[in-house]
């Protein structure tokens, strides 16, 4: 077997054993966007249905969670790309 067709193989067995391990919750969230679940899976992207499903979780229902605001407002104020220095 190629190595290419190998690892499109492997990605394809990895996204369907993702999926199986979702909730029905999860999967009905996931169905619903139909249109982009059928392009992660005819590619076999694993990584994108990563993205999707972290997506789903940290802003479930259109509303991120006011922990996940909190951790980011921190970052950015206190992390990565602030150049100020406390005082």
């Amino acid at each position: 077997m190629h190595k290419e067709d190998k690892c499109n193989e492997d990605k394809a067995k990895l996204f369907r054993i993702i999926m199986k391990q979702c909730l029905p919750e999860m999967k009905d969230q996931l169905e619903a966007q139909s249109t982009e679940l059928d392009k992660l899976e005819d590619d076999n992207d694993v990584i994108g249905l990563l993205n999707m499903i972290k997506e789903l979780v940290y802003n479930a229902g259109g509303v991120r969670n006011k922990f996940v605001i909190m951790q980011s407002l921190n970052r950015t104020l206190y992390g990565r790309g602030n150049t100020q220095r406390h005082k």
